[in-house]
């Protein structure tokens, strides 16, 4: 179901710091506020592109981890 923005818990995202092969620099699962055991997860659908944002279990694997740049910067 789609939902105007309203800042209800129901829309609200959290972070989960994680490791990735012993490193918990900046690894990240993101999680709705209100249903901590699934995460955002990409799917490869394309010719091996992560092309497809879905929900999925939360856990930390490759689909599900994501880094954040120096000071929090995006890497665009």
């Amino acid at each position: 179901m789609v939902r105007a923005c309203d800042g209800s818990d129901q829309q609200k995202w959290s972070l989960r710091l994680e490791t990735k092969g012993g490193n918990p620099e900046r690894w990240w699962v993101w999680r709705p506020v209100k249903n901590v055991n699934v995460a955002m997860a990409l799917q490869n659908t394309n010719n091996d592109q992560w092309d497809t944002v879905r929900l999925d279990y939360s856990y930390p694997s490759d689909d599900r981890l994501w880094q954040t740049g120096p000071n929090n910067q995006s890497w665009w």
